[in-house]
């Protein structure tokens, strides 16, 4: 069979998973479901950031706030990376996705105290404080739910 080997892995019934083809928004199941809505709260923040700094910062943070763009923009690459590699997370076998919503929610969790912390101190604009820490604190709370829905309580010998 040497000579019938094929080194093209696209098409090849043998081999029918295709390496480029990633899902990013899934909403086929409950699991799938919150990775996403993870993935789109993390690029609706960050992809402004990235794209238009100025505004994002007049939008979001409180006058005395210094920063300047180049931070902000960082700031916006690493909140969108961050939402592409939630996204990528839809990929994830079953059994895989459900350690990514234990992983989720420990993240969603800490936004929240931070977004929190960053209001009560006058950082971040009280509206979009008050909203960021509700949404992050109920997805932390979805995906605690749903990381360990099915596990039974350890039991102590």
């Amino acid at each position: 069979d040497v000579g019938t080997h094929t080194h093209v892995i696209q098409g090849n019934s043998r081999y029918p998973y295709h390496p480029t083809t990633m899902r990013l928004f899934d909403f086929s199941d409950t699991d799938s479901t919150l990775i996403s809505l993870s993935s789109i709260s993390a690029l609706g923040f960050g992809v402004p950031n990235l794209i238009a700094p100025s505004q994002a910062r007049a939008l979001n943070w409180e006058a005395g706030v210094t920063a300047d763009d180049t931070i902000v923009r960082f700031m916006g690459h690493g909140i969108t990376s961050a939402g592409m590699a939630v996204g990528a997370m839809n990929n994830l076998s079953a059994g895989d996705k459900k350690t990514a919503c234990k992983g989720l929610a420990v993240l969603h969790g800490t936004v929240a105290a931070m977004v929190g912390h960053a209001t009560h101190a006058k950082e971040l604009k009280q509206p979009v404080g008050i909203a960021n820490v509700v949404l992050h604190s109920a997805l932390a709370v979805a995906f605690v739910a749903r990381g360990f829905k099915g596990e039974e309580d350890a039991k102590v010998a």
